[in-house]
């Protein structure tokens, strides 16, 4: 009854070298190709879709930072906004607002996010959450996301097309959004970020995704009913606008 345990555990170590290997394998390959190919590759729609499928069985997560220019009674400030966001839902999640970004920062924060009440939660099923290099996703900011079940990854140096879904999200909020304001207080940041992520979310398609609304409500429902009179929500003082149909 002894041996049995002991060849269970031999040949789960063989499987868990093998996967290691193959892993090791596949980062060696990638190396070589970046160092052949002079062009920034680009997914087509088809290859997004297959690439979030996958994503999806892994549980994966990208955080990433962006700032804004806030103007203050000292002048202007600098604000960091640290985000969340699911490569296969597309679901982001605000982490926080900070002027003074640093490693205690971010681990409270982490802390906050896994925490019993908090917004990203671990499943039976192993995820994982990548991120860059940044000085302040430290050694304790990965541990506590190990201990909610999420392996931190941390990125290869200068390799943002490795955490693309969150370039891209940055790019789109300050594109659509805060380069179009003057933000005066990080109260009038946290109001714009707020909504420009409810946007994003339930009123916003996206191409990568097959060009649906994330997460949809009732009024989107209504909108391919077909019937009622067209009716615009907007946020932000008209800048974000959705248009749907009122129930009749």
């Amino acid at each position: 009854m002894q041996l049995l345990p002991w060849v269970i555990s031999s040949v789960a170590n063989q499987i868990n070298q093998r996967n290691l290997d193959t892993v090791d394998y596949l980062r060696e390959e990638i190396r070589i190709l970046k160092s052949r190919q002079k062009k920034r590759i680009v997914y087509t729609d088809e290859e997004r879709a297959r690439l979030a499928t996958k994503a999806k069985k892994l549980g994966k997560t990208g955080c990433d930072f962006f700032t804004s220019e806030v103007l203050t009674l000292k002048g202007l400030a600098t604000y960091h906004v640290l985000f969340f966001v699911n490569i296969a839902t597309r679901q982001v999640v605000p982490g926080g607002i900070t002027d003074h970004k640093c490693g205690q920062w971010c681990e409270q924060t982490a802390r906050e996010m896994t925490g019993f009440d908090g917004s990203i939660e671990g499943q039976d099923k192993k995820q994982y959450l990548i991120h860059d290099r940044d000085s302040c996703f430290t050694e304790k900011f990965d541990e506590i996301f190990t201990s909610a079940k999420i392996e931190a990854i941390k990125l290869p140096a200068r390799s943002p097309n490795l955490n693309a879904y969150a370039e891209r999200f940055v790019r789109s909020i300050k594109e659509q959004c805060l380069r179009k304001l003057i933000l005066v207080g990080p109260s009038s940041l946290e109001r714009a970020v707020s909504n420009y992520i409810e946007f994003h979310q339930t009123e916003r398609c996206h191409q990568g995704i097959g060009n649906v609304i994330p997460f949809p409500d009732k009024r989107v429902k209504q909108l391919q009913s077909g019937q009622g009179r067209i009716t615009k929500t907007s946020r932000l003082g008209g800048m974000l606008n959705f248009y749907y149909r009122n129930a009749a």
